[in-house]
């Protein structure tokens, strides 16, 4: 190689690194818009509902985003290794009944939208020469990595379908997501369920190592039908129908069989088809909130407001700095302000109880909170319900289980932190019904 080429190909791979840089700029930006273009109609709604689905949806966009990125940024012609979470997709799509045309359309269509920026900020690097040189070498840079992505994707999803084959288990789980998505059961059907849907049902999604062991014993104690379908080595969706509309004590023993390490998602006691549709729905609102939180037992209609905030990473965020980033400046980096918020509010807005709480007098607690409000520049009364949700979404950040397959990661919204780079890993599309909806309803309902 002559002094000029060595000149020209350390000028590309600059050209490359400038580029790279201003792409993980904007890494949140792309991500976003990759995301929103596969989640169109157009693709199907086949795993819309899903939560997990939807989950690892978003991290598989991340993962191939990251993907691109690394090998735009390497010298060396190597690849970087495949990216595991596209790998988990893929096999998720072939469990959940996606399509692999719709999961191979939704890899191209992506592929094509980061394509554009990943130009836009070749054009933009300053590259001395042809903007058209720098390009082509992206080109040939990137082209064969995504042919590789697409063959690899192709194989598991494949693979993953021959090792469920057409088993009595696989009908059941097609006859339940069929029925979840509004299909109407024959008579033929319902015999193949073994399970009355006219009757009261209690949903529940279970994940976590043990959870396909986790009900039997439960079914048992609390006289009901049980109707469980696997969705993966971690995950089981599962009904408890009867003639006895499930209670609160129901709830609580599912609480105290729980295994050690298995996270619990409840919906509400609902009735009939629809109610078994709706009670299911629920608790994959709920999934929201439990993939976030360290194993236990989450009853979906007390997370509804975390739940609705969550479907938005811009209301999260928006959340977060409006009302938690300004209490930084405050004493202890904010820390005694959000202790004495969440007294305050376990008090119900009393300031006496509040005072005994955190084991100070009164006027201790009128100055901190007049504190605050001058901070937020808002009275209290004006933003309690805002402020009890920022300081719960808060409190999640790094209490997740990051080695649970499908579980979103969380955002770096703590002290000292800034919300503007935060990820929320899951939107809102898999909700069969709205939150507003699921709010309507309650333990008294039908």
């Amino acid at each position: 190689m002559n002094q000029v080429e060595c000149v020209r190909e350390r000028s590309l791979e600059l050209a490359c690194m400038v580029a790279a840089g201003r792409l993980r700029s904007r890494r949140q930006e792309i991500e976003e818009a990759i995301f929103a273009r596969i989640s169109d109609a157009a693709f199907g709604s086949v795993g819309g509902r899903d939560a997990e689905y939807v989950a690892g949806l978003r991290a598989a966009v991340a993962a191939a985003v990251e993907f691109s990125l690394v090998r735009i940024e390497q010298r060396e012609a190597s690849t970087p290794p495949m990216p595991a979470a596209a790998i988990e997709q893929a096999r998720r799509a072939a469990r959940l009944g996606v399509s692999l045309d719709t999961v191979l359309r939704r890899y191209i269509a992506g592929n094509a939208l980061l394509a554009d920026f990943i130009m836009a900020e070749a054009d933009r690097s300053g590259f001395p020469g042809n903007e058209a040189t720098l390009q082509n070498h992206l080109r040939r840079m990137l082209t064969p990595l995504f042919e590789r992505l697409m063959a690899l994707i192709g194989k598991e999803y494949n693979d993953e379908v021959e090792r469920a084959g057409r088993s009595p288990e696989q009908r059941r789980t097609e006859l339940v997501l069929k029925l979840l998505a509004g299909g109407q059961p024959e008579a033929a059907d319902l015999a193949k369920l073994d399970y009355d849907l006219n009757a009261w049902h209690l949903g529940v999604i279970a994940t976590g190592e043990r959870a396909l062991g986790a009900f039997r014993c439960v079914q048992t104690a609390l006289g009901h039908e049980l109707l469980a379908v696997s969705r993966g080595e971690r995950t089981l969706w599962v009904w408890f129908g009867g003639r006895r509309k499930p209670t609160i004590a129901d709830v609580k023993r599912l609480s105290i069989e729980r295994p050690t390490g298995v996270s619990l998602v409840t919906g509400e006691p609902r009735r009939g088809i629809e109610g078994w549709r709706l009670t299911h729905q629920e608790a994959q609102a709920g999934l929201l909130v439990a993939l976030r939180k360290p194993p236990g037992l989450t009853r979906s209609t007390d997370v509804l407001l975390e739940a609705a905030v969550l479907q938005s990473k811009t209301l999260a965020t928006s959340l977060l700095e409006t009302f938690l980033l300004p209490l930084d400046d405050l004493r202890n980096h904010g820390q005694t302000a959000r202790d004495t918020l969440r007294a305050y509010f376990e008090a119900k807005r009393n300031i006496s109880s509040t005072a005994n709480r955190l084991g100070v007098v009164r006027n201790t607690v009128e100055s901190r909170l007049r504190e605050i409000e001058e901070r937020l520049g808002r009275p209290l009364h004006t933003c309690s319900a805002q402020l009890e949700v920022a300081l719960r979404l808060e409190a999640m950040d790094g209490s997740a289980d990051r080695d649970r397959p499908g579980s979103p990661s969380t955002w770096t919204g703590g002290r000292g932190s800034n919300p503007r780079n935060d990820l929320i890993e899951q939107p809102a599309q898999f909700l069969g019904a709205s939150l507003s909806t699921l709010a309507s309803h309650s333990w008294t309902g039908g």
